[in-house]
C-alpha cells in the first residue's frame, strides 16, 4: 500500500499500483492498473491496464433529487453520516457500483458518478464529470461529459474488442510490447498468429 493511502473492503491485484494519498473502499482493481496520487474510489470495479490520473473521484455517492422533500441524509439514511438521522432504515440507495473496463484512461480531476459504466479502451478527459455510460473506445470530456469521438474506426474497435489483449498472459504482452505503438500492425500480427 502506498504512503498515507487507505484501502478498505477491496481486492487490489498484486500487479496494480495505488499511489500516495488515495482512498479506496469496496473496490476491485485488475492487473497492471494504477491510480495516481489523491484518487478517491468507492464501490467500483476497475479492469486491467487502466490509467487513473491524480485527484480522480469515482463513485462519490448520491442524494435523492426527485420526490424527496430534502436531499439531506437525515431523512433517508440510518448511517448517521451527517451526525444526525431521523430515519430508522435506509430508504434510498446512496451508492451504485461503477464499472470501468480494461485499458481505460481517466484524466486528472475527473469525476465518475455512481452507476456509470465505462467501456474498454475509453478515454475520459481531465476535469470531466461523467454522469452517463461511456462506450468502448470513446473519448469523452466536459461538464457534463459528452462524446467527442472514437479512438479508432468501427472495424478496428470490433477487432480490438474481439482480441481482448488485456486478457492475454503477461508473457504474451511482454513478447509483443513493441507492436502496441501501431494499432493496425498489432492487429495484423495478432490475427496472423491466430491470436485474434
Amino acid at each position: 500500500m502506498a504512503f498515507l493511502s487507505v484501502i478498505t473492503g477491496s481486492r487490489i491485484s498484486k500487479l496494480a499500483k495505488v499511489n500516495k494519498f488515495c482512498r479506496l473502499n469496496k473496490t476491485i482493481m485488475g492487473d497492471c492498473s494504477y491510480i495516481a496520487n489523491g484518487g478517491r474510489v468507492n464501490n467500483a470495479e476497475i479492469g486491467k491496464f487502466c490509467s487513473i490520473g491524480p485527484d480522480v473521484r469515482i463513485g462519490l455517492g448520491k442524494h435523492p433529487i426527485r420526490d424527496y422533500v430534502s436531499t439531506h441524509p437525515a431523512f433517508y439514511s440510518k448511517s448517521n453520516a451527517s451526525g444526525l438521522s431521523f430515519s430508522n432504515r435506509d430508504k434510498f440507495n446512496e451508492s451504485e457500483q461503477v464499472v470501468i473496463g480494461n485499458d481505460v484512461w481517466i484524466g486528472q480531476g475527473a469525476i465518475v458518478c455512481d452507476g456509470v459504466h465505462i467501456g474498454d479502451g475509453a478515454c475520459v478527459a481531465a476535469g470531466a464529470v461523467v454522469a452517463k455510460n461511456v462506450e468502448p473506445y470513446a473519448l469523452v470530456g466536459g461538464v457534463p461529459a459528452r462524446f467527442i469521438r472514437y479512438r479508432f474506426d468501427v472495424d478496428t474497435i470490433e477487432r480490438l474488442l474481439k482480441l481482448r489483449w488485456w486478457d492475454k498472459d503477461l508473457s504474451w504482452i511482454k513478447e509483443h510490447w513493441e507492436l502496441f505503438s501501431d494499432v493496425e500492425n498489432f492487429l495484423i500480427e495478432s490475427e496472423k498468429s491466430g491470436e485474434a
